[in-house]
C-alpha cells in the first residue's frame, strides 16, 4: 500500500494506517512529523508536475485556394501527460478548442459552425487562432480538463496547464501535443503533432527535479511545424506503507 501526505500543518497529526487499521497520534511539529514519515516508511517515488509553459508555430502554410493570411491557423487540438507505468493527473489530457468526435471542430456554444478567436480569449470550445513565428503561453488559454481528447471533463477554465503524475524509481515521463487546423474547403491538418519521452529517473534525480526541456515536431508536419516548451518539477514525495 503506498500513500502520499502532504502533512498538514499542524502540531497535532495524525497518520492512518489503512493496511493495519492501526492510528499512530503524535504530538509533533510538522517538520518532526515529516522526519518520522520518511524514517519509518520508504519513498515510493515522488509527485511531478508537469508544466506545459509555451508553444510556438515556426511555419504555417494554411493557403487554400484563393485564400489570404496564409500565416494563420484556427486550432484546436490536446496536451497529454502521463508516467512510463500509466500514472497520469486525474484527468491527463487538456483540451484547447473542440475536437469535434463525429463532428464539426471548433463550433462555438450556441452555434453550429466553426469560428475562431484568440488565443487568450475566453471563447470556449471555439477555434484559437494562432499565427507563425508567434508564442503563445498555455497558462492564457482557456482549456478543459479531460480523460480523452475528444470530449471534456469539466468546464473551461485557465490556467489548466499543469499535470501532477506519480513517478517511481526507474520511470520516464511522457509530454504529448496534438494541434491541428480547421480547414473549410479541405482536410484539416496538423500544425503541431509531437511526443518526448523524459527520464528514466533514479529516486536521487526526482529528489532534486527542476528541468525544463523543448519538443519540435516532426518534418512534414502536415501544415505547419512547432516548438514547445516544457517543465518537470517534483512537489511532494509518496510513501508505502504497510
Amino acid at each position: 500500500m503506498e500513500v502520499f501526505m502532504p502533512l498538514k500543518r499542524t502540531s497535532r497529526t495524525i497518520l492512518r494506517l489503512g493496511a493495519v487499521g492501526a492510528v499512530l497520534f503524535m504530538e509533533m511539529s510538522p517538520q518532526e512529523s515529516a522526519t518520522a514519515v520518511a524514517d519509518s516508511f520508504p519513498v515510493m517515488g515522488y509527485i511531478v508536475e508537469v508544466e506545459f509553459v509555451d508553444v510556438r508555430l515556426n511555419s504555417v502554410d494554411d493557403c487554400e485556394e484563393l485564400a489570404s493570411n496564409c500565416e494563420r491557423a484556427e486550432v484546436y487540438g490536446t496536451i497529454f501527460a502521463q508516467s512510463s507505468s500509466g500514472a497520469s493527473d486525474l484527468y491527463p489530457s487538456r483540451n484547447l478548442a473542440e475536437w469535434g468526435g463525429s463532428g464539426l471542430p471548433g463550433v462555438c456554444p450556441g452555434t453550429s459552425t466553426p469560428n475562431y478567436y484568440f488565443w487568450w480569449e475566453d471563447n470556449k470550445s471555439c477555434l484559437r487562432g494562432m499565427l507563425e513565428d508567434n508564442t503563445y503561453a498555455f497558462a492564457d488559454a482557456y482549456m478543459c480538463p479531460a480523460h480523452t481528447y475528444t470530449s471534456c471533463a469539466t468546464n473551461y477554465a485557465k490556467p489548466t496547464n499543469r499535470h501532477r503524475i506519480k513517478v517511481r524509481h526507474g520511470e520516464s515521463v511522457k509530454t504529448y501535443i496534438h494541434f491541428r487546423d480547421y480547414d473549410e474547403l479541405s482536410s484539416d491538418e496538423d500544425v503541431c503533432r509531437t511526443w518526448q519521452w523524459w527520464g528514466p529517473f533514479t529516486l536521487d534525480q526526482l529528489k532534486t527535479l527542476d528541468t525544463t526541456g523543448t519538443m519540435n515536431s516532426y518534418p512534414n508536419n502536415g501544415a505547419g511545424d512547432c516548438t514547445v516548451n516544457v517543465r518537470l518539477q517534483a512537489v511532494e514525495p509518496f510513501y508505502a506503507i504497510g
